[in-house]
């Protein structure tokens, strides 16, 4: 599998994911985080 796929497979799993883990989720990239919440949203990123 490629590490960078399109935008779609990036994201299609988001609602399978949330089921299994029962809550919603957030997908992101570093760069995409904007510098006011980054380094709080970084300290609570949970790294798949």
């Amino acid at each position: 599998m490629e590490r960078h796929g399109c935008l779609l497979n990036r994201f299609s799993f988001m609602p399978d994911l949330e089921d299994l883990l029962g809550r919603k989720i957030d997908v992101a990239t570093v760069k995409g985080l904007r510098d006011p919440f980054r380094e709080r949203i970084l300290s609570q990123a949970i790294h798949l």
